[in-house]
């Protein structure tokens, strides 16, 4: 705790300094203002007579204070939201509880939309028994008050213009796999890449329920050259990103460095097809390598990036080791460096989205000598193929996220130029740092037929797909009680310490540790990581128009060897409910 305190205050001193205002500052500060300043109020409830508030269930009770003061007593406030879609309240301080409690206030009119076209009945149906099963039987009687709002969804009502898929182009499957790295992911991949097959005017995802397990699942969708969109955060796309961003920068930053000139070849190189420099033989690894280690042998790197008009490029290599091809590739390097150098003077976010702007938008750098590169123009591109697993303007908004950091950086470190910069990003191409990416639904992404979506189930809230891939539902992801082993729970410690030290900070800003009655604050962390955990399998569950399937296994690895996992007591309720349905 006093760790954390000096942390805090040291946070808080930096952005006093700088006259700065974090996220919950700029809320804090609005409603502060609205409290103290009725003119105010009153002129922005004259400029605002109807505010409408989407996704009401994630709001925080300072942004629900805040809207308040905003509408006032006779105001018109419409919150549009579904308590059963939660699934934050165990990372943010979101709650479905604030807003079930808002719909219950008696000046609150509540109107409730049960119907939804969105999925075939089938499905309707296995989300309505997850939730009704949830509230009346769970073994934890918490649980049963607090994971979900009864309220069952039905189908849209005869003609309206969003009616649900036909009962005969619905199926849902329930699979057990003996070991999940083993048979689950790849199977389920596999399965994936085959539905796509058979039904290309079909969107589908796999939705996975950690980061770590969609990586090991794009390793077997690259494994079947599938075409699939990217959506995790952290992905190894987006150390490319931010390898190729490195790789010119560090160039830039230190022109004379030869590690640096191996580092941009092994960047560019590893965008593929969806840069402008594409190395025309990537699947040649011997030649590959070759060429690599006869970068390691540049002695005169000034010659190389600024040759004099009578100086040829070989000079830069020791005499007589490179061929005419390597010379090529050499000046397709140089050329595309050198073309570069003139935006050094730019602030770094500018200079990294002109970068950006060359290496993802679908452009190709042209082979040849330098004096074919000499084309008019400072850019001498030539259209190309974009990526085929992942969409160059998706690339190209990562770039853009990653010059905003870069920016972020130099303002927080005033004294920092390119060099330090450089070194921060490269922490990032090495998977060492990672970068709150948007992705998803947050850049605006619709789904396309015919390709795959791997995001986690997190993430698939507010999309929807024909067909869905749940994976990993297993008793490690959904404890059925409190006895069940939660991730982060030591023995030796008698119980979790950030549910402890959460309980402590409550306390302290509220005076109430937020626990339930008669519980530690374990417990209390543990009831609402399964209230979350089987809110999440709602939300996957209804991300299906017509085909569902479900799985887990009975086995996973872990780092002292496999783990047999208990299957989610849920799955067999949502088992038993598609036996009814089949009989």
């Amino acid at each position: 705790m006093y760790m954390l305190a000096g942390i805090y205050s040291r946070y808080q001193t930096a952005l006093a300094r700088q006259g700065g205002l974090d996220y919950d500052d700029l809320i804090w500060t609005a409603a502060d203002r609205l409290e103290h300043e009725p003119d105010l109020v009153a002129a922005l409830r004259q400029r605002w007579p109807y505010v409408l508030e989407d996704e009401a269930q994630d709001s925080v009770p300072l942004q629900e204070t805040l809207l308040e003061q905003l509408t006032g007593p006779s105001g018109n406030w419409v919150r549009v939201g579904d308590p059963n879609q939660a699934i934050t309240s165990t990372f943010t301080a979101a709650h479905p509880r604030f807003f079930s409690r808002f719909i219950d206030r008696p000046d609150v009119a509540d109107r409730t939309l049960p119907n939804s076209g969105r999925s075939a009945r089938l499905i309707i149906g296995a989300a309505n028994a997850l939730l009704n099963w949830t509230i009346d039987n769970h073994p934890v009687p918490e649980v049963r008050s607090d994971a979900f709002r009864r309220q069952d969804i039905l189908p849209a009502p005869p003609g309206d213009t969003q009616p649900n898929p036909p009962d005969s182009e619905a199926e849902m499957r329930i699979r057990v796999y003996r070991h999940r790295e083993e048979e689950e992911l790849p199977a389920v991949a596999r399965l994936a890449w085959e539905y796509t097959q058979e039904h290309p005017q079909h969107t589908l995802a796999v939705l996975v329920p950690t980061h770590q397990t969609g990586f090991a699942v794009a390793r077997h969708l690259d494994g079947l050259n599938a075409d699939y969109d990217n959506l995790l955060r952290g992905s190894g796309r987006e150390r490319e990103v931010a390898a190729a961003l490195h790789a010119v920068l560090a160039v830039l930053a230190n022109p004379l460095d030869t590690r640096a000139l191996q580092s941009a070849h092994s960047g560019l190189s590893e965008l593929r097809e969806s840069g402008p420099f594409y190395d025309a033989q990537p699947d040649e690894t011997e030649e590959t390598g070759r060429f690599r280690a006869l970068l390691r042998s540049v002695h005169r790197p000034e010659t190389l990036l600024f040759p004099r008009e009578d100086e040829e490029i070989a000079a830069a290599l020791p005499v007589g080791v490179a061929t005419e091809d390597d010379v090529a590739r050499l000046e397709r390097l140089a050329d595309f460096l050198r073309a570069n150098f003139d935006l050094r003077t730019l602030p770094v976010d500018d200079l990294a989205l002109a970068l950006a702007d060359t290496l993802f938008l679908g452009a190709r750098f042209q082979p040849g000598s330098r004096a074919e590169a000499s084309a008019p123009g400072p850019w001498p591109l030539a259209p190309g193929p974009s990526s085929p697993q992942e969409p160059a303007e998706l690339d190209l908004a990562i770039a853009y996220q990653i010059a905003a950091q870069l920016r972020l950086w130099r303002e927080a470190q005033p004294e920092w130029r390119l060099p330090e910069l450089v070194a921060q990003l490269q922490m990032v191409a090495s998977g060492r740092r990672t970068l709150n990416i948007m992705r998803g639904g947050e850049l605006g992404y619709e789904p396309k037929p015919g390709r795959i979506s791997l995001a986690t189930q997190h993430s698939s809230k507010g999309l929807e797909w024909d067909a869905v891939f749940l994976v990993g539902i297993d008793g490690m992801w959904i404890p059925g009680t409190l006895e069940a082993p939660f991730l982060g729970v030591h023995d030796f410690l008698g119980g979790d310490p950030n549910a402890e030290a959460t309980a402590q900070l409550r306390y302290l800003m509220r005076a109430e540790a937020g626990l339930h009655a008669n519980r530690t604050a374990t417990e209390s962390a543990h009831i609402e990581v399964i209230c979350e955990r089987l809110r999440l399998l709602y939300v996957g569950i209804t991300r299906a128009r017509r085909f569902l399937q479900i799985s887990r296994s009975r086995a996973t690895r872990r780092p002292r060897g496999d783990q047999e996992t208990e299957p989610a007591t849920v799955l067999g309720v949502l088992y038993r409910y598609l036996q009814e349905e089949r009989d």
